[in-house]
Protein backbone atom coordinates (compact mmCIF):
# COMPACT_ATOMS: atom_id res chain seq x y z
CA UNK A 1 0.00 0.00 0.00
CA UNK A 2 2.87 2.59 1.11
CA UNK A 3 4.26 1.63 -2.53
CA UNK A 4 1.39 2.75 -4.65
CA UNK A 5 0.62 6.05 -2.83
CA UNK A 6 4.66 6.49 -3.49
CA UNK A 7 4.64 6.11 -6.97
CA UNK A 8 1.44 7.99 -6.35
CA UNK A 9 3.11 11.51 -5.17
CA UNK A 10 5.93 10.66 -7.64
CA UNK A 11 3.77 11.15 -10.13
CA UNK A 12 2.04 14.42 -9.15
CA UNK A 13 5.46 15.71 -8.15
CA UNK A 14 6.72 15.40 -11.59
CA UNK A 15 3.65 16.89 -13.12
CA UNK A 16 3.77 19.51 -10.88
CA UNK A 17 6.96 20.77 -11.77
CA UNK A 18 7.39 20.07 -15.19
CA UNK A 19 3.56 21.05 -16.64
CA UNK A 20 3.83 25.41 -15.25
CA UNK A 21 6.95 25.66 -17.61
CA UNK A 22 4.94 24.78 -20.99
CA UNK A 23 3.03 27.65 -20.39
CA UNK A 24 5.71 30.85 -20.03
CA UNK A 25 7.52 29.18 -23.13
CA UNK A 26 4.93 29.91 -25.34
CA UNK A 27 4.27 33.47 -23.94
CA UNK A 28 7.53 34.66 -24.28
CA UNK A 29 7.15 35.52 -28.44
CA UNK A 30 4.01 36.83 -28.66
CA UNK A 31 4.90 38.72 -32.11
CA UNK A 32 5.05 35.76 -34.00
CA UNK A 33 2.13 35.03 -36.25
CA UNK A 34 1.23 31.55 -36.10
CA UNK A 35 2.56 29.56 -39.57
CA UNK A 36 0.05 26.62 -39.35
CA UNK A 37 -2.08 26.45 -43.36
CA UNK A 38 -5.11 27.65 -40.90
CA UNK A 39 -3.78 31.47 -39.48
CA UNK A 40 -5.96 34.30 -40.75
CA UNK A 41 -3.16 36.18 -42.00
CA UNK A 42 -2.93 33.59 -45.28
CA UNK A 43 -6.52 33.10 -45.61
CA UNK A 44 -8.66 35.44 -48.00
CA UNK A 45 -10.94 37.96 -46.03
CA UNK A 46 -13.58 36.87 -48.70
CA UNK A 47 -13.49 33.05 -47.67
CA UNK A 48 -15.55 31.84 -44.82
CA UNK A 49 -15.78 28.35 -43.85
CA UNK A 50 -18.98 26.39 -44.63
CA UNK A 51 -20.82 24.53 -41.63
CA UNK A 52 -23.25 22.42 -41.50
CA UNK A 53 -25.94 22.48 -38.61
CA UNK A 54 -29.40 20.44 -37.74
CA UNK A 55 -33.25 21.79 -37.67
CA UNK A 56 -34.53 19.95 -34.47
CA UNK A 57 -38.02 19.26 -33.86
CA UNK A 58 -39.11 17.60 -30.83
CA UNK A 59 -35.81 16.75 -30.15
CA UNK A 60 -34.79 15.23 -33.67
CA UNK A 61 -33.09 16.27 -36.83
CA UNK A 62 -35.38 16.67 -39.14
CA UNK A 63 -32.77 18.76 -41.60
CA UNK A 64 -29.61 19.40 -42.06
CA UNK A 65 -28.74 22.55 -43.46
CA UNK A 66 -25.75 24.59 -44.34
CA UNK A 67 -24.55 28.55 -43.89
CA UNK A 68 -20.99 30.38 -43.64
CA UNK A 69 -20.06 29.55 -40.08
CA UNK A 70 -21.40 33.44 -39.29
CA UNK A 71 -24.54 32.77 -40.54
CA UNK A 72 -25.38 29.24 -39.64
CA UNK A 73 -26.41 29.75 -35.65
CA UNK A 74 -29.09 32.92 -37.07
CA UNK A 75 -30.13 30.82 -39.94
CA UNK A 76 -30.90 27.63 -37.99
CA UNK A 77 -33.27 29.72 -35.58
CA UNK A 78 -35.12 31.48 -37.74
CA UNK A 79 -36.01 28.03 -39.51
CA UNK A 80 -36.54 26.19 -36.55
CA UNK A 81 -38.81 29.59 -34.98
CA UNK A 82 -40.98 28.95 -38.41
CA UNK A 83 -41.18 25.32 -37.95
CA UNK A 84 -42.71 25.23 -34.64
CA UNK A 85 -44.90 27.88 -35.59
CA UNK A 86 -46.46 25.32 -38.52
CA UNK A 87 -46.13 22.44 -35.83
CA UNK A 88 -48.36 24.52 -33.41
CA UNK A 89 -50.94 25.45 -35.66
CA UNK A 90 -50.92 21.88 -37.30
CA UNK A 91 -51.49 19.72 -33.98
CA UNK A 92 -54.29 22.63 -32.65
CA UNK A 93 -56.10 21.02 -35.83
CA UNK A 94 -56.64 17.77 -35.97
CA UNK A 95 -58.54 17.32 -39.18
CA UNK A 96 -55.79 19.41 -40.79
CA UNK A 97 -54.12 18.54 -44.23
CA UNK A 98 -50.74 19.74 -44.48
CA UNK A 99 -49.46 20.20 -48.05
CA UNK A 100 -45.23 21.00 -48.69
CA UNK A 101 -44.35 22.17 -51.55
CA UNK A 102 -41.31 23.89 -53.52
CA UNK A 103 -41.06 27.04 -55.84
CA UNK A 104 -38.04 28.20 -57.82
CA UNK A 105 -36.63 32.05 -56.53
CA UNK A 106 -33.88 32.27 -59.08
CA UNK A 107 -30.78 30.14 -58.72
CA UNK A 108 -32.81 29.03 -54.55
CA UNK A 109 -35.22 26.81 -54.05
CA UNK A 110 -37.99 28.03 -51.90
CA UNK A 111 -39.58 25.12 -49.84
CA UNK A 112 -43.56 26.14 -48.44
CA UNK A 113 -45.42 24.22 -45.34
CA UNK A 114 -49.36 24.79 -46.23
CA UNK A 115 -51.46 23.61 -43.20
CA UNK A 116 -55.15 24.21 -44.72
CA UNK A 117 -55.15 27.44 -46.01
CA UNK A 118 -52.24 28.82 -44.31
CA UNK A 119 -49.04 28.61 -46.05
CA UNK A 120 -45.59 29.68 -44.72
CA UNK A 121 -42.22 30.00 -46.49
CA UNK A 122 -39.88 27.62 -43.91
CA UNK A 123 -37.01 28.02 -46.07
CA UNK A 124 -34.57 28.24 -49.26
CA UNK A 125 -32.59 25.38 -50.27
CA UNK A 126 -28.84 27.09 -51.28
CA UNK A 127 -26.31 25.18 -53.03
CA UNK A 128 -24.58 25.17 -49.92
CA UNK A 129 -27.31 22.34 -48.60
CA UNK A 130 -27.10 20.78 -51.97
CA UNK A 131 -23.32 20.44 -51.98
CA UNK A 132 -23.86 19.38 -48.70
CA UNK A 133 -25.21 16.03 -49.65
CA UNK A 134 -23.60 16.05 -53.13
CA UNK A 135 -27.13 16.55 -54.65
CA UNK A 136 -28.77 19.49 -57.00
CA UNK A 137 -30.38 21.95 -55.92
CA UNK A 138 -33.96 20.34 -56.74
CA UNK A 139 -32.95 16.66 -55.61
CA UNK A 140 -32.29 17.98 -51.92
CA UNK A 141 -35.46 20.26 -52.02
CA UNK A 142 -37.45 17.34 -52.64
CA UNK A 143 -35.20 15.12 -50.02
CA UNK A 144 -36.15 17.93 -48.18
CA UNK A 145 -39.86 17.62 -48.68
CA UNK A 146 -40.21 14.69 -47.94
CA UNK A 147 -37.84 14.99 -44.55
CA UNK A 148 -40.12 17.79 -43.44
CA UNK A 149 -43.54 15.40 -44.08
CA UNK A 150 -42.43 12.79 -42.24
CA UNK A 151 -41.55 15.30 -39.16
CA UNK A 152 -44.71 16.61 -38.71
CA UNK A 153 -46.50 13.30 -39.58
CA UNK A 154 -44.23 11.76 -36.74
CA UNK A 155 -45.13 14.97 -34.05
CA UNK A 156 -48.50 14.45 -34.84
CA UNK A 157 -48.51 10.65 -34.15
CA UNK A 158 -46.77 10.85 -30.93
CA UNK A 159 -49.22 12.98 -29.73
CA UNK A 160 -52.24 11.13 -30.32
CA UNK A 161 -53.48 9.20 -27.25
CA UNK A 162 -52.68 5.27 -28.27
CA UNK A 163 -49.52 6.19 -28.71
CA UNK A 164 -48.86 7.89 -25.31
CA UNK A 165 -50.47 4.99 -23.46
CA UNK A 166 -48.08 2.71 -25.21
CA UNK A 167 -45.08 5.11 -24.08
CA UNK A 168 -46.76 4.92 -20.96
CA UNK A 169 -46.31 1.09 -20.68
CA UNK A 170 -43.42 0.82 -22.01
CA UNK A 171 -41.84 3.55 -19.54
CA UNK A 172 -44.21 1.94 -16.41
CA UNK A 173 -42.18 -1.85 -17.71
CA UNK A 174 -38.97 -0.31 -17.44
CA UNK A 175 -39.07 1.05 -14.06
CA UNK A 176 -40.19 -2.24 -12.52
CA UNK A 177 -37.14 -3.97 -14.01
CA UNK A 178 -34.86 -1.20 -13.08
CA UNK A 179 -37.30 -1.92 -9.28
CA UNK A 180 -36.54 -5.32 -9.69
CA UNK A 181 -32.72 -5.24 -10.64
CA UNK A 182 -32.24 -2.94 -7.93
CA UNK A 183 -34.10 -5.14 -4.32
CA UNK A 184 -31.49 -8.40 -6.69
CA UNK A 185 -28.73 -6.45 -6.18
CA UNK A 186 -29.40 -5.19 -2.79
CA UNK A 187 -29.81 -8.61 -1.39
CA UNK A 188 -26.98 -10.56 -3.27
CA UNK A 189 -24.50 -6.90 -1.56
CA UNK A 190 -26.31 -7.76 1.77
CA UNK A 191 -25.48 -11.41 1.07
CA UNK A 192 -21.80 -11.21 0.51
CA UNK A 193 -21.23 -8.53 3.19
CA UNK A 194 -22.86 -11.28 5.79
CA UNK A 195 -20.52 -13.98 3.97
CA UNK A 196 -17.46 -11.73 4.51
CA UNK A 197 -18.57 -11.04 8.51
Amino acid sequence: MKRKYFWLGSLMAILLIFLPFKQPAQAQFPLLPNFSGNSSIFMSPTTEKVVSGCIYLDGRCVLEVAANNSDLSSRITEIEQRLDDITRYYLQNPSADIDVRQEAAGQLVDIYVAVDQREIRLLSVTSQDANLKGMTIQRRAEQMILEIKNALEQAKREREQDYLIAQGKKGAIALLFLFALTIILYSLERRFHQEKK
